[in-house]
């Protein structure tokens, strides 16, 4: 059932500092609440981007210089929560989207689902998962997953530990990367951090997951007062 719902149109321009317009962006959609707590959307975006006056990436086809790239974006999204501190949500977006390497305009499609449980006071657990994928004139360009786990657990009001999971997976080639944060607040203006983590592929060629590096890191943050 929904509770309630808006319309909205956004329109901006980008220009550099020479007046030359690097991008013309149109948002258009309708967003609203229902019961169970849920949100949910629709957007359609256009965007005519310009990348003559853009600095573009080193290893970018010069392609992307000669022309403007008319490009449309679809998003749906939705988020509900069944039962007390337990929210899913689910972001599809669907359009076209640019491949850098050659310089051609292609079709990209997004999936995104996300889950989060407050167990308790202390316990709150997050796990998403996306999977991205491009394809120009048909052929596949790339198809990314990635997959985050993250447990986090309130030691008390200034204490926190927390481990986080991550997962990726391009072709063949696969990653995995882990770490584990302890952060103590001192008091309102100062913030410990103390941590571990690592992380290691598998390619084509390796049987095995190689671990590339493993880092035992402090950091120190001060908030100053004027």
């Amino acid at each position: 059932m929904v509770e309630e719902y808006n319309r909205k149109l956004h329109f901006y321009q980008v220009f550099d500092t020479d007046g030359k317009q690097l991008n013309d962006i149109r948002f258009y959609g309708m967003t609203g609440s229902g019961i169970y707590q849920s949100e949910f959307g629709i957007i359609h975006k256009t965007d005519i981007q310009n990348f003559v006056a853009q600095t573009i990436p080193s290893n970018a086809h010069p392609s992307l210089l000669l022309q403007p790239y008319d490009t449309q974006l679809n998003t749906l999204y939705g988020q509900f929560t069944p039962v007390a501190g337990f929210d899913l949500g689910l972001t599809i977006e669907w359009g076209d989207d640019i491949d850098f390497s050659t310089g051609r305009q292609g079709k990209v499609t997004t999936l995104v689902p996300t889950a989060e449980y407050q167990v308790n006071d202390h316990w709150r657990l997050t796990l998403d998962y996306t999977n991205q994928k491009l394809e120009v004139d048909n052929m596949e360009v790339f198809n990314v997953h990635i997959g985050n786990f993250r447990a986090a657990y309130q030691i008390s009001v200034n204490s926190f530990l927390r481990l986080t999971l991550q997962s990726s997976r391009v072709g063949v080639d696969r990653s995995l990367a882990s770490q584990l944060l302890y952060s103590y607040q001192l008091d309102p203006f100062t913030l410990f951090y103390f941590g571990y983590s690592d992380n290691g592929y598998r390619s084509n060629s390796l049987q095995e997951f190689k671990r590339l590096d493993r880092t035992l890191f402090v950091k120190f943050s001060y908030a100053w007062q004027l």
